[in-house]
């Protein structure tokens, strides 16, 4: 766990903890996401969001939350809210597995055609989502329009939330070992989630056209990362020293 105020904590294997609120802010769950691609065609052995709700209940067994707000895309389309061979479907699984929490969820690109789906079910949808200091959006929108709102909170001490650029650091060594692990991004009014879905292999943040809408926000000299690694958040620094690290390695 990484504290970023007195607040406001970093979690494995990817959520924000406000401690004082005793709400978690998650993003990109994806739910379905192997559903969706097998109604397009795609031939996947079924999953079941296995990984995904494995990950939710142990998160929420550790924190006792009494509201999670998801950062959008708590689905992966639209298949995701249709029964698979039963009567209950992806988003049916996921809802259950929250049983007991209060589940408020700020519409993304993957989830805004079941808006009507999810309030049906009880859940709250919005277009972003305010606690204190701290307003959670998506992130679909352009980087103009969100610069305002993190200057903004840049101001008053709080921080824009944001989730749909899933970030990630990608690690090698000389000996051809490779892993790609999920990074939190924060920086002066800005926390950048990764993706929780254990789907969404996510961005490397090394790459400067995956970077370009977080810097637009933050400059990456102030900009700090931390990968999750097991039930562990590690600090790495700035992105423009991690970037000057894998130059020369």
């Amino acid at each position: 766990m990484i504290d970023l105020d007195a607040a406001l904590s970093l979690v494995a294997p990817g959520a924000a903890w406000l401690r004082s609120h005793g709400t978690l802010i998650v993003a990109d769950l994806h739910a379905g996401y192997i559903q969706t691609l097998q109604k397009r065609g795609f031939a996947l052995p079924d999953d079941a969001d296995t990984g995904l709700l494995a990950r939710l209940r142990g998160l929420c067994a550790r924190t006792q939350p009494r509201r999670i707000v998801v950062a959008g895309d708590l689905v992966h389309g639209a298949p995701a809210a249709d029964p698979r061979r039963g009567p209950e479907s992806p988003l049916d699984a996921l809802l259950a597995a929250l049983r007991g929490v209060e589940l408020v969820v700020v519409m993304g690109n993957h989830d805004r055609a079941l808006g009507t789906a999810l309030t049906d079910r009880g859940v709250t949808v919005c277009e972003h989502h305010t606690e204190g200091p701290y307003t959670v959006f998506h992130g679909d929108d352009d980087p103009a329009a969100l610069a305002p709102r993190v200057a903004a909170a840049r101001a008053t001490s709080g921080r824009v939330v944001l989730g749909h650029f899933h970030p990630a650091l990608s690690l090698n060594d000389r000996r051809g070992a490779h892993a790609r692990l999920a990074a939190f991004a924060w920086g002066p009014g800005l926390l950048c989630l990764p993706a929780f879905s254990p789907w969404a292999r996510g961005a490397d943040l090394r790459n400067p056209a995956y970077a370009a809408p977080i810097e637009a926000l933050v400059d990456p000299k102030a900009l700090q990362l931390a990968v999750c690694v097991g039930p562990e958040v590690i600090a790495t620094g700035s992105l423009a020293a991690v970037r000057r690290v894998a130059r020369r390695a």
